[in-house]
């Protein structure tokens, strides 16, 4: 039997053990996530449509064409938005969470500072000293906002990936460790056996059968099978009496415990013949 042939069985006899993937759950449910991005974006647009106007007013609008100013000005929300994910996902990064910082100084102070010259602008005809609390209010809420649930949405996906690189590391050890287990086992199935004499009584005629098995063979015809073959040990009771072919599926359980028929099939195990008869014992 050669190796794939003997992993194979190996497997299909412990599908238990054979190591699987297992199904990444986060912290956070699904929906979480999804309530989180939205915040961001409507607490984005929400900075934004202050942004828009400041920066349309400081564009001098004679000698710049209307497209480009158009482009800009909407090009600026989109980028000072952008800039706040942006570092929301780099703060948790160690070899750039220094310009992660030095990035939301910069795209916070500009968003916060639009933000209250436009609140301040459009209470300005209703006297913006009485509003200045709504002013500030709203100047640096909707920026903190957005950075705040971009943060949150980090957050969530990071846990994420943490979660499935945990599992992936632990897929991955346990495949190394059981494909291991499987080559030790195959090793050990392979040795060289010791050619030892086993006297199976022959009833039929009264003579010493050797290696022979006569039909109806007891537990000892089993140990002698298994120990020419270690291999046979990873088949349950029933197939490995028909495979030797001459005893029945008691007799096989009788010869070993369920647990000591996995020691040997994994090479824990061994049969040997100790001068008398077949006996089992554990690899010192």
């Amino acid at each position: 039997m050669d190796y794939q042939e003997f992993r194979a069985l190996y497997e299909e006899t412990h599908p238990a053990s054979v190591p699987k993937e297992a199904i990444i759950e986060s912290r956070f449910s699904r929906e979480v996530g999804w309530v989180t991005l939205v915040l961001f974006v409507f607490t984005a647009l929400a900075s934004g449509v202050h942004t828009i106007p400041i920066v349309e007013a400081g564009i001098p609008a004679s000698s710049i064409p209307q497209l480009m100013i158009t482009a800009a000005v909407y090009g600026s929300f989109v980028a000072v938005e952008l800039a706040l994910m942006l570092s929301a996902f780099l703060m948790n990064h160690d070899r750039t969470k220094y310009w992660a910082y030095a990035m939301f100084g910069v795209s916070a102070s500009a968003a916060i500072a639009a933000n209250i010259l436009s609140v301040q602008s459009a209470f300005a005809a209703n006297d913006a000293e009485q509003h200045i609390a709504v002013v500030v209010l709203f100047g640096v809420v909707f920026p903190l906002g957005a950075l705040i649930s971009g943060i949150m949405f980090v957050e969530i996906k990071s846990s994420e990936r943490t979660i499935a690189r945990h599992i992936q590391e632990k897929f991955d050890a346990d495949s190394v460790a059981w494909d291991d287990k499987i080559l030790r086992a195959y090793n050990n199935v392979n040795k060289p056996a010791k050619q030892t004499h086993l006297i199976v009584e022959d009833k039929a005629n009264g003579r010493d059968a050797g290696h022979g098995y006569r039909r109806g063979g007891g537990v000892q015809t089993v140990l002698a099978a298994v120990a020419q073959d270690p291999s046979l040990a990873m088949l349950s009771v029933r197939p490995l009496a028909e495979r030797i072919g001459n005893v029945s599926s008691s007799t096989v359980g009788n010869a070993f415990t369920h647990e000591q028929k996995q020691h040997i099939a994994a090479g824990s195990m061994v049969i040997v013949h100790d001068g008398e008869k077949y006996v089992i014992q554990e690899v010192q």
